[in-house]
């Protein structure tokens, strides 16, 4: 026989009678399931118990909203669905209608509940009106309000926090246009959000193109953290996740991200591209030190470019103590400093190539100067990064060059990202070793693996990554250029 969608059998093999309270009564009620026991395991049984069950509720239901009378049956189901106050050791068997109470004190509250609920009066409906309300509060008024709860400590996170607030005004002023006026948080639906998703789809960005199925998402992952702190704000109704009208609108399955991110992500150079990019005769093109160091330090650690940019001098060192093996450590041990995921915090070993290219005499050079940054003439409080600069001065260096992405990739300094861990991946350099060299999440740990294993120290992975990172460039003459 077909179980009622409000039948759950629990694994002990007893029905339980299962139901989601309407969310403009929740307030009221006190609860968002009701869940009770049948204490039967026969599935006609429990439909016989609680179809009367459900037919009890759906009276309670309408009479909270003001349609119908109280009776007997309603006090009984009301009395039920009520918040608890305190413990209540009466309970009310809805299957026989007998309401068991432990002593006089229990028995005297249990009629005390029954008279306030047993009648309807204008002025309970009215409080029921009252509380199925969210408090008003206009939508540029909440998201001002929503924008001063966002992290505002670092440059990344303010360009962050600005970015979350655009993708939020961006729905504000659809929804406007459409109801040609200003509107309230509370008055935004689930509909409204489904039809925001189609208006997204169908909108071009400024190359006449459609937005990235990952941008949609990303725009209503905001969305719904701005609804998540307006509900929990009492302006707008709901208290789960279900409640909010943003979430399951856009969902990116993870297929199509990995197909996405190999053909519009940064792609790796090739070897010949390597060669001519570091040709000292156009090298000298880039201008200042960070435009000419930190391709260099991308190409041999995969590091990110404001990863190297906001190196201080004290991350520099001799691992140890010994000078065979000098390190960059990447950590958020200073000013402005962010990392993108846990397993950016790394020690990296320095290649040979960047000693011999004068890198660690740099670093003795600014240690002796007072310096604490390896690039102290660069902008920290950048919005995009101390690194955005010498990004963009290399971006143009490969438009000089000619060097282009293929198909709807792209080509930049993240770019060395790919090549160093594309060049250890091709000269079988395993898995484990390449995600620590570059920062990498571990991909291939198991939860075991998470809790006992140890991770591959400097040395370690200065001998399994550096040999695999020869790209035969012409050092003397590019440490001219650097000195």
């Amino acid at each position: 026989m077909r179980v009622a969608h409000y039948l759950v059998r629990e694994p002990s093999g007893l029905f339980y009678f299962r139901l989601r309270v309407p969310m403009d009564l929740r307030p009221l009620v006190g609860r968002a399931i009701i869940k009770r026991a049948t204490g039967v395991r026969c599935p006609r049984q429990a439909l016989a118990i609680t179809t009367d069950w459900a037919a009890r509720y759906a009276r309670v239901f309408d009479a909270l909203r003001g349609q119908g009378m109280a009776d007997e049956k309603l006090v009984e189901a009301l009395l039920k669905g009520i918040r608890k106050r305190g413990t209540m050791e009466y309970r009310l068997n809805m299957a026989t209608g007998e309401v068991e109470a432990n002593g006089p004190e229990d028995h005297a509250r249990a009629l005390e509940a029954i008279r306030e609920i047993g009648a309807i009066t204008p002025e309970f409906r009215a409080r029921v009106a009252a509380a199925r309300g969210a408090v008003p509060m206009d939508m540029d008024e909440g998201i001002r309000m929503w924008a001063l709860t966002l992290p505002m400590d670092t440059p990344n996170q303010r360009k962050g926090s600005k970015s979350k607030r655009s993708k939020v005004e961006a729905f504000h002023n659809w929804k406007r246009q459409r109801v040609q006026g200003e509107f309230q948080i509370k008055d935004v639906t689930r509909t409204d959000l489904a039809e925001y998703f189609i208006a997204c789809k169908a909108s071009t960005t400024k190359r006449g193109k459609p937005p990235a199925p990952r941008y949609i998402e990303n725009q209503f992952l905001v969305l719904a953290a701005f609804f998540d702190w307006a509900m929990a704000s009492d302006y707008y109704p709901g208290k789960r996740d279900e409640d909010n009208p943003a979430r399951g609108h856009a969902q990116v399955p993870k297929k199509e991200r990995k197909r996405r991110a190999k053909t519009h992500g940064f792609q790796a150079f090739t070897r010949d591209q390597v060669a001519k990019i570091f040709d000292p005769a156009t090298y000298a093109s880039l201008r200042t030190e960070a435009a000419r160091w930190l391709p260099l330090m991308a190409l041999y650690t995969g590091a990110r470019a404001n990863e190297l940019a906001h190196l201080e001098i004290q991350d520099c060192y001799d691992y140890l103590g010994n000078p065979a093996v000098p390190v960059f450590d990447f950590n958020l041990l200073g000013d402005h400093k962010s990392l993108k995921t846990e397993a950016s915090e790394r020690t990296t070993p320095v290649h040979p190539d960047l000693i011999a290219l004068g890198l660690w005499d740099r670093v003795k050079r600014l240690r002796e100067a007072g310096e604490t940054k390896l690039f102290p003439d660069l902008e920290f409080l950048a919005e995009n990064g101390p690194g955005n600069a010498a990004q963009r001065a290399f971006s143009r260096y490969l438009e000089r060059l000619g060097i282009e992405a293929r198909g709807e990739g792209k080509v930049g300094m993240h770019s060395f990202r790919d090549t160093a861990i594309t060049t250890m991946k091709l000269a079988g350099v395993r898995r484990e070793a390449r995600e620590e060299y570059c920062g990498h999440e571990l991909s291939m740990r198991g939860d075991h693996d998470e809790a006992y294993g140890v991770d591959l120290q400097p040395p370690a992975l200065a001998k399994l990554c550096h040999p695999a990172l020869s790209f035969g460039l012409d050092l003397p003459a590019l440490r001219k250029l650097l000195q």
